[in-house]
């Protein structure tokens, strides 16, 4: 019975780990951020992900965005605190005896850091090549997703297409937009990037849906009939 009355008394005097939660959390955090990162960077546009129900693990585009923007703001919370219980030890790996001595590792890391930026923002290879893989990707997926739209064969109505801009189609489907308004200028259309494609249909006796697929590779256009 005393015992158990000291072990039950040595669990109530058992410390709050700060330290120890932090970095459980920190690690938590780390991994969702991983998984989050990769959906969000394989995921097509929000709009496609909207209009198709594009959804991961039973969430949505719009639900990983926003996880993944909490998680960020929590690692970084997270990282200061971090940095609050361990302040000491970091300060010993770059002071020694009121002397400035950087550490090999530091020095490195934040060489990497800035590599690692530049990189990404002057879009240098071969970071340029996962940026670019991942527009081809989700060009591709907003292609698929404009050709499986339902619509009415004669009319287009009830799908937006006819609302669609030109500016929007391109964005949405990663077309050039300077490369399609040449193929509709030459094709006998009058268009600018503001041009609807009830617009475009109208002067061809075309349906929206027609001159989207036309411009996707999917239709034909027969100019002297079209004239």
């Amino acid at each position: 019975m005393t015992v158990s009355t000291q072990e039950a008394t040595d669990k109530q005097k058992t410390p709050w780990h700060g330290r120890g939660l932090t970095s459980f959390l920190i690690s938590l955090v780390f991994l969702t951020l991983a998984v989050s990162g990769l959906v969000l960077y394989l995921a097509p546009s929000c709009r496609i992900a909207r209009e198709t129900g594009w959804r991961v693990l039973l969430l949505s585009k719009d639900q990983w965005n926003a996880l993944h923007i909490i998680m960020a703001c929590t690692f970084v919370v997270a990282g200061l605190i971090h940095v609050y219980f361990n302040w000491r030890i970091l300060l010993r790996y770059l002071f020694l005896k009121q002397r400035l001595h950087l550490k090999k590792e530091a020095v490195t890391a934040l060489l990497l850091f800035l590599l690692l930026s530049a990189g990404a923002i002057f879009e240098v290879p071969p970071f340029s090549f996962l940026t670019a893989l991942t527009e081809e990707e989700k060009a591709g997926s907003c292609a698929g997703a404009l050709s499986a739209e339902a619509v009415h064969p004669a009319s287009g109505h009830g799908t937006g297409v006819g609302r669609m801009t030109v500016q929007e189609f391109c964005d949405d489907a990663g077309l050039l937009l300077e490369d399609t308004l040449s193929r509709l200028q030459e094709a006998g259309f009058t268009a600018d990037p503001g041009s609807t494609f009830r617009a475009l249909s109208q002067q061809k006796q075309m349906s929206p849906m027609d001159v989207k697929e036309w411009l996707l590779n999917r239709g034909s256009l027969d100019k002297e009939e079209r004239n």
